[in-house]
């Protein structure tokens, strides 16, 4: 099986910075297989502005 990716939606990315133990596990998961992942600059900028809203 070929080498898997991994895009983010915003949910899933506002969970991880929010201290999600379940997303961050499963994340940590696939990036121990070496598996990459990404997020979209929109989910970036959604987070970043909830963030420090």
């Amino acid at each position: 099986m070929g080498k898997v990716n991994y895009l983010l939606d915003t949910n899933i990315v506002s969970a991880f910075v929010n201290q999600n133990q379940k997303i961050r596990d499963k994340l940590l998961e696939v990036y121990t297989r070496e598996q990459d992942i990404y997020i979209s600059c929109i989910s970036f900028y959604e987070v970043k502005e909830d963030y420090y809203m």
